[in-house]
């Protein structure tokens, strides 16, 4: 084939009349392929729109199937062609050809500016019946055809970072589905077919729009995992309490301002997040959470902890920073299997002796209340790798902290330390130490031991000397 550069067109066509053959190959338009076409007229398709690797993928017609925009090259010169219509290519030739493919991926350019994405999906997608994957990730998918609630065998359907604002009634006929992941959309409004889906166990809803959960949902019995976070729910619905097989419930920013009773039929509940809310209290019935390990309660209104929290006795982590909460309640210390408790930008002055009692605890963070002393029996935290008291008022610090032997980051700036316990060498796991705006004068000479440290920040005290 000759190929002709010149700028004059009057040049190209005098040539192009002394070689009749130089004319640019038919582009195949995907209208006209079918059933019957050959392969090669398939493979001029796909290669004429920078697509041959897909081509060879198709061709090998293997169960599982994996597509990304980002790998298109450049398209042959003269071709406009959008990406929607790749995408329809590919799933044309499956149906066309009956090829019988259980997972199909077709991913977009992840960068968020890229227009290697799919804005629609063929109608025809519903004759891929024997899909169990559907993976149709990071596109400008605003709808979805009704058709796709044909592919009855779906068992997981990912669709999260998308456009879309509604979903199609269809898609309560997915009663094979046990994962849906819709993140990172604008969807406003469930279906009430949602609740046909009653094999789901994981629904993912992360990023939208919703204001409020269909009633039909309570018959998700089996649904072991549900992310609501970053919506636009006021209020949660009693019959969460129905879903009886929750393991993870994530509720995190929305404008709930109360829970209801039914949340402590969450038995086996693992972890629990609802932070930045508005939340002023939490519901007693909460006590029955006993296989509770994470709860998550950060940036809410609240101003005490029940007693029932005690109760908890599973609780690994326990995040309530940002809150208006003055004290904790004694019961805190049965939560004898706690790892990490932060408290960090509350309102609390003492800490309960029963703080003691939390023998596992690995993690307490408290920068940011109001904490005039520590309790000594803070000394029975063995295990305590991190302390975390910046931004108090504590003006001494008893004897029994250099007893916490296990210490690797203790940080006390911003208070009113005159200081140090005379014992603190003991601390000889220490790593970091901070003890920046204090009115620390002197050091104890036992600092000297503290081998390990890697860190000590004095800043802003009117130090002299470390004593003999």
């Amino acid at each position: 084939m000759l190929v002709i550069i010149s700028a004059n067109r009057a040049v190209v066509a005098a040539i192009e009349k002394l070689h009749p053959h130089t004319q640019q190959e038919p582009i195949i338009e995907l209208k006209n392929l079918t059933t019957k076409s050959a392969d090669s007229l398939w493979g001029q398709f796909f290669a004429q729109r920078g697509a041959s690797s897909f081509w060879t993928q198709l061709q090998a017609q293997q169960p599982s199937m994996n597509f990304n925009l980002k790998e298109l090259n450049a398209p042959l010169a003269g071709i406009v062609s959008s990406y929607d219509e790749v995408g329809a290519g590919i799933i044309h030739y499956l149906t066309c050809k009956h090829v019988e493919v259980k997972s199909l991926t077709i991913t977009g350019n992840l960068e968020y500016d890229s227009k290697e994405k799919l804005t629609s999906i063929p109608a025809s997608i519903g004759q891929l019946t024997g899909l169990t994957t559907l993976d149709l990730h990071h596109h400008n998918l605003q709808t979805l055809p009704e058709t796709i609630g044909q592919l009855n065998k779906l068992e997981i359907l990912s669709l999260y970072l998308n456009n879309l604002q509604k979903l199609p009634d269809s898609i309560g006929q997915f009663t094979n589905l046990t994962k849906l992941d819709l993140d990172n959309n604008d969807i406003h409004k469930l279906p009430t077919t949602i609740g046909n889906l009653t094999n789901l166990q994981e629904l993912n809803l992360f990023g939208n729009q919703l204001v409020e959960l269909p009633g039909s949902m309570r018959h998700l019995i089996h649904l072991k995992g549900l992310s609501i976070c970053d919506n636009k729910l006021e209020f949660l619905p009693s019959f969460i309490g129905e879903l009886a097989n929750l393991e993870y419930l994530n509720l995190t920013t929305n404008g709930l301002k109360a829970l209801p009773s039914s949340i402590g039929q969450l038995r086996k509940l693992k972890e629990l997040y609802l932070g930045e809310n508005e939340l002023q209290e939490l519901p007693t019935s909460i006590e029955h959470l006993t296989r509770l390990e994470v709860l998550e309660l950060i940036h809410n209104q609240l101003q005490t902890l029940p007693a029932s929290i005690g109760q908890l006795t599973s609780l690994v982590k326990l995040g309530v920073e940002s809150n208006q909460i003055k004290s904790l309640p004694e019961t805190i210390g049965r939560l004898s299997k706690l790892k990490e408790l932060s408290l960090d930008f509350n309102q609390i002055q003492k800490l309960p002796n029963s703080i003691g009692r939390l023998s596992n605890l690995e993690r307490l963070e408290m920068d940011s209340n109001q904490l005039h002393e520590l309790s000594t029996s803070i000394e029975s935290l063995r295990n305590l790798k991190l302390l975390h008291l910046d931004h108090n008022q504590l003006s001494h610090l008893p004897t029994s902290i250099c007893k916490l032997t296990s210490l690797e980051r203790l940080d006390l700036a911003h208070n009113l330390l005159h200081e140090l316990p005379e014992m603190i060498g003991d601390l000889v796991n220490l790593k970091s130490m901070t003890l920046a705006y204090n009115q620390i004068y002197k050091l104890p000479e036992t600092i000297k031991r503290l081998t390990k440290l890697e860190y000590l920040n004095l800043d802003g005290n009117p130090l002299l000397k470390i004593t003999n």
